[in-house]
């Protein structure tokens, strides 16, 4: 540094004439072990029992899980009888019954993971 630099004084901070707030006197605030873990960000809470699946995802997974099992058998009762579906019978209306039903199962939460108990 040169020697100017450090022989240049720094006027001192004059004193704030404004009031300062009145200090928090109520102590430090004391979590328990469940707060203190709600508020770090990894946070994940516990488990429910059971799922709750809302009135009209059953009536949706219901009527899926119909359509496709009607699909299915219409395809199968092509091979015995009169022409049912465009195209007559194949195995991709088998295939598409198949996932129609799949589909409407999930809505009904058939694969929906197993819960743990809360502890």
């Amino acid at each position: 540094m040169s020697p100017k630099s450090r022989s240049r004084k720094v006027p001192k901070k004059k004193a704030s004439t404004k009031a300062s707030p009145a200090p928090d006197r109520r102590g430090p605030v004391v979590f328990s072990a469940e707060e203190r873990a709600a508020l770090t960000p990894r946070y994940t809470p516990p488990l429910v029992l059971k799922r709750h699946r809302p009135g009209w995802h059953r009536w949706t997974g219901w009527a899926q899980v119909a359509v496709g099992i009607a699909l299915v058998l219409l395809n199968y009762a092509q091979d015995f009888g009169p022409r049912l579906l465009p195209g007559g019978h194949s195995e991709l209306y088998f295939l598409l019954g198949l996932m129609t039903a799949g589909g409407g199962s999930w809505w009904l939460g058939v694969f929906d993971r197993p819960q743990r108990q809360l502890r």
